[in-house]
């Protein structure tokens, strides 16, 4: 069939890669990259068939021919499903798996669908080009435009859609098992087609023809899977996308975001290009100046340092005089800036009559510098201390409860099993002493009776010896020895 007719199928993949681009029209990919994946999509029908044509020459020639049982299976799961989705999805892993812009669940499905329809409009292109008569060319268009470009996306968007979740949410299957589960519709698709030449040679017309409905009714189920998980991803994007909203509102703004939202207004805002007009250009030589141009030569230029000019007459009161460029003026200006030490230092100023007396802390007294303040006359503005009498004592509220509205409670009776208090007599006064002084008579006495009386006076009290007396004669008088010689 002419190439040009075969570049036809072509169609039915960028119809599908339109559609699918809408299912991410919120947060759409980089075209750029989009038109990467598919490119080496397509590319990857290179590497496709030089492993299946080793695995052919290898493993195939020990299985069997295409035209038995296990060649069929063969041909169909490892020749067809396995390279080929390994090669499409390689692709994803390579390119985009690591890349910022991978940063939605959704990306899965966009960039592996996209590597699927790349491959399958090569496969689709050279399908169409083996086909020599017209019917059987519409044929194999129709049927590949509606089973086998459909199925090249959605087996290799399973894989990106389960890796997806499983790299963001961490749930699924993840890679590995998205890929068997590729493999599983792919080889079931390709087994349905491949049984048909033996079990037509071995007479089972009819049950070839019932297994031509596997590859319809598996794509059918396929999209089912692929919508349900299209939708999940889309629903947990949005979600996502609504946190990250949130978040951005209530984070600080930087620094360039802060004043480009101020109003124009704002003296913090940006600033206004053209808010004042340009100055006029320069008037040519001999013109009259411009009212809007700056004066370059005002003033005299000033004189050089080192020549210094004579003493004014009368220097200005605001002039700032240098500090040793000009000799000292007769009279200094009363607004100069005098030296620290060119007057006294002042005397400390009066206690104020009104300021209230000063209680300097041991850290802020002078060390022996001053005496102490004398204490501060009480002002005659000062309210009086005690010029009311103080206030009698509040009435009693009515809404008070009384304090002895009720008599006080009788005493408790005596707790059967509280201990006597007087179960013994008391105890006989104690015997005095033998080792007690004797009592001395009381100085006090009471006041006789009326009528009665009184008291003769108290003997005083026997002189206590003096220590520096003389000492008595011994024997004292009176008890000297007898006049027989015998002892008294």
């Amino acid at each position: 069939m002419n190439a040009n007719l075969a570049l036809t199928g072509v169609i039915p993949g960028i119809v599908a890669m339109w559609y699918v681009d809408r299912l991410d029209a919120k947060r759409p990919e980089p075209a750029r990259l989009r038109r990467w994946v598919a490119v080496l999509g397509a590319l990857s029908v290179i590497p496709a068939v030089m492993l299946g044509s080793l695995l052919e020459s290898t493993v195939g020639e020990r299985i069997g021919p295409a035209f038995t049982y296990n060649g069929a299976f063969y041909r169909a799961f490892m020749l067809a499903a396995i390279v080929e989705e390994a090669c499409k999805i390689a692709v994803v892993y390579w390119l985009v798996w690591r890349r910022p812009e991978f940063d939605e669940r959704m990306d899965g499905i966009v960039y592996a669908t996209r590597a699927g329809l790349g491959f399958a409009m090569v496969e689709n292109f050279f399908y169409l080009l083996n086909e020599q008569a017209v019917d059987s060319f519409v044929t194999t268009w129709i049927l590949r435009a509606i089973l086998a470009v459909p199925g090249h996306a959605m087996w290799t968007g399973m894989i990106g859609a389960l890796a997806a979740r499983r790299r963001f949410d961490g749930k699924g299957i993840g890679l590995l098992g998205g890929f068997f589960l590729a493999v599983l519709f792919h080889g079931a698709y390709d087994a349905c087609i491949f049984l048909g030449t033996p079990l037509t040679m071995e007479g089972q017309g009819a049950l070839a023809t019932v297994l031509l409905g596997g590859p319809l009714l598996l794509t059918v189920a396929a999209a089912l899977l692929m919508r349900r998980l299209s939708k999940a991803a889309a629903h947990l994007d949005d979600q996502d996308a609504v946190i990250r909203e949130r978040a951005a509102q209530h984070a600080a703004p930087t620094w360039p975001q802060a004043v480009a939202a101020m109003p124009a207004h704002s003296p913090y805002g940006p600033p206004q290009q053209h808010q004042y007009p340009p100055y006029p250009p320069a008037p040519p030589p001999g013109a009259a100046p411009s009212p809007y141009a700056q004066p370059q030569h005002q003033y005299p230029p000033a004189p050089p340092q080192h020549q210094p000019y004579p003493p004014a007459a009368a220097p200005s009161p605001y002039a700032q005089q240098p500090q040793h460029q000009y000799p000292p003026a007769a009279s200094p200006s009363p607004y100069a800036q005098q030296p620290q030490h060119q007057y006294p230092p002042a005397p400390p100023a009066a206690p104020s009559p009104y300021a209230p007396p000063q209680h300097h802390t041991p850290a802020q007294q002078p060390q022996h510098q001053y005496p102490p303040d004398p204490p501060a006359a009480p002002s005659p503005y000062a309210p009086p201390q005690h010029q009311y009498p103080p206030a009698p004592p509040a009435a009693p509220s009515p809404y008070a409860p009384p304090q002895h509205q009720y008599p006080p409670a009788p005493p408790a009776a005596p707790s059967p099993y509280a201990p006597p208090q007087h179960q013994y007599p008391p105890a006989p006064p104690a015997a005095p002493s033998p080792y007690a002084p004797p009592p001395q008579p009381s100085p006090y006495r009471p006041s006789p009776p009326p009528g009665a009386a009184p008291y003769p006076p108290a003997p005083p009290p026997p002189a206590a010896p003096s220590p520096y007396a003389p000492p008595a004669p011994w024997p004292p008088p009176g008890r000297g020895p007898s006049s027989d010689g015998s002892k008294p």
